[in-house]
């Protein structure tokens, strides 16, 4: 049964909407739109001029609150009215500046061991309390210096709450809450499912840009950096000196970059010229800021990335590719749709850097595709779903059962085989050891208890003196020297039996303590040859010793010949 899934960009220019129609085997991509966001004349202040004349994007180290403005609430109701929302799941995604991102190194790579952990190893590295946030995380490739890269995002909950809520204010319960811009690698895993070159994924939008860089199936960077589209937009304003819903239309009408022109410090009349050097005054410091963060990327892997894509509206502006590969010194494409499926919608590849985000939304709901794993819909912000998308998928869910099933049945039988093959080992060593005890074999736990009853009238089956029993008198000669003042303790205590030895090893408090040590174990009976091996002195202004001896509980020979003599008086008496 097919299933209908949309998803849904949600950015600061425009709302992007892609549809996709799924199936057990693959998707069809159906439809894809896009609304302007126009928001109510106000009032704003003037932008802060930052670095070479650009206008700063709100700063990255605080996240965004997640209300939707009016404008962005207009142009989804806009979307929902043309039916591109009327299906069986929505997949959006959070904000790009909602969010702190952060990179950590682990030697495991089970989410289910790393989440227990996560706010303990992160405590100190974010602008809020731990304990206050909600995580998620992804696994990304191999740290330099082994283990697991581990990438994080982090936000209040009450900001999630706030976004879920007004998204259901106009009618949207999406299924996955995905992390920008994260599903531009979702895209670029369907395109090229295996890569050997690292690839700097950027996604620019309308006030920041989001970068993931790609390594084979692994994601070794993520970071969202200020500057976008709309620095265009305010630069052409201010040269020309216009209003921004002109500027706007012109730079999509008329803007470009020309990367071997100089860069001109002032008008210089000619329109073309100006609006070439706008564009490009206004690019330089997002390109500054790429090169800050793969020169960051580049320290920590130990490579740089070899190829750069460009994903999001302004991507395709003219001349941008060749002024960044120009200003980087790598090789860099805008985003042009090639899977088959894909292309098979009429007029698309032409326009597919301004949805790659909002199809890789999409394509979390779809089969057999792969990409990011953020999902903010966790704990208590868990996706319920409902009768109707339950339904649809009751196929699915009978097959997953099966296979289930079918998994559980091989488990229980290759136990019931690795169960047997324990027994018979188990068998196998009974009968050696009941052999050599009783001069017969025996298997069965009863006939071996019965023969140990009757072993009990004879000769014992056990030591005269066990382990336990040693231990004991060493632990008591322990306990006797502290009692008596003596500053000495334990940290090794061995009896081994086989070899008839044992051995102490700990901390005394001065060599004379050692010395009385050695003095009192000498007064236990079987343990004879004491030594001591090792003496030194600790960072604590202590010793540490190690005493070893022998284990030997048969009386010497003069001693047995008193006892026999003292027997035969008795028996004469």
């Amino acid at each position: 049964m097919a299933s209908r899934v949309t998803g849904l960009e949600i950015g600061a220019h425009s709302v992007r909407a892609v549809v996709l129609e799924t199936g057990f085997r693959g998707f069809e991509l159906v439809e894809v739109a896009e609304e302007v966001i126009v928001e109510p004349e106000v009032e704003a202040p003037p932008p802060t001029d930052g670095e070479d004349g650009d206008a700063e994007a709100t700063p990255l180290d605080e996240p965004m609150p997640l209300g939707l403005t009016e404008g962005t609430r207009a142009a989804i109701e806009r979307l929902a009215d043309r039916g591109l929302l009327e299906s069986d799941s929505v997949v959006t995604a959070l904000p790009r500046d909602a969010v702190y991102l952060t990179e950590i190194e682990l030697p495991f790579a089970n989410p289910n061991q790393i989440r227990p952990i996560l706010a303990p190893q992160l405590d100190g590295r974010l602008p809020e309390e731990t304990d206050e946030l909600l995580f998620d995380l992804m696994v990304g490739g191999e740290a330099a210096a082994g283990g697991h890269v581990i990438h994080v995002a982090a936000t209040r909950p009450e900001r999630i709450a706030i976004f879920l809520g007004e998204l259901q204010a106009v009618g949207i319960d999406p299924r996955v809450l995905d992390l920008a811009p994260m599903p531009v690698f979702t895209t670029s895993r369907l395109e090229q499912p295996e890569v050997t070159e690292r690839v700097a994924l950027v996604d620019i939008g309308a006030e920041t840009t989001g970068l993931v860089v790609r390594y084979g199936e692994h994601v070794e960077t993520v970071s969202v950096v200020g500057g976008g589209g709309e620095a265009i937009t305010r630069a052409l304003a201010a040269t020309f000196d216009i209003d921004e819903a002109t500027a706007r239309a012109g730079k999509h009408r008329e803007g470009f970059i020309d990367a071997g022109m100089p860069e001109l410090a002032e008008s210089s009349g000619d329109d073309r010229a100006d609006t070439a050097n706008a564009c490009r005054r206004a690019m330089k410091p997002l390109v500054r800021r790429l090169r800050t963060t793969l020169h960051a990327h580049m320290t920590r892997i130990g490579a740089p990335v070899d190829r750069i894509e460009l994903h999001g509206g302004t991507a395709a502006l003219p001349g941008l590719a060749a002024y960044i590969e120009q200003s980087l010194g790598v090789p860099t494409t805008v985003y042009r749709a090639q899977h088959e499926t894909l292309v098979a919608l009429d007029g698309f590849e032409d326009v597919s850097h301004r949805f790659s985000a909002a199809l890789g939304l999409a394509l979390r709901a779809a089969p057999n595709t792969v990409g990011s794993r953020f999902d903010f819909r966790v704990g208590p912000f868990a996706f319920r779903g409902s009768y109707e998308h339950l339904q649809a998928r009751l196929p699915e869910l009978g097959i997953g059962t099966a296979a289930i099933l079918a998994a559980a049945l091989l488990l229980f039988f290759g136990r019931v085989a690795m169960l047997k093959a324990e027994q018979r080992q188990l068998d196998t060593a009974l009968e050696t050891v009941t052999t050599e005890m009783f001069g017969e074999a025996y298997t069965d736990p009863r006939s071996i208890q019965t023969q140990l009853m009757l072993a009990g009238a004879g000769p014992s089956l056990h030591p005269e003196r066990s382990a336990h029993d040693h231990f004991v008198n060493l632990a008591n000669v322990i306990g006797d020297m502290q009692d008596f003042g003596g500053e000495i303790r334990a940290t090794t205590m061995e009896v081994d039996l086989g070899r008839y030895i044992f051995r102490l090893e700990g901390n005394a408090g001065s060599a004379e303590d050692v010395d009385e040590l050695q003095t009192m174990l000498d007064e236990i009976d079987c343990l004879t040859d004491i030594e001591r091996n090792d003496l030194s002195r600790d960072r604590d202004s202590g010793f540490r010793f190690s005493v070893q001896g022998a284990i030997d509980c048969s009386a010497p020979a003069d001693v047995a010949a008193e006892g026999e003599a003292a027997d035969g008086e008795e028996d004469a008496q």
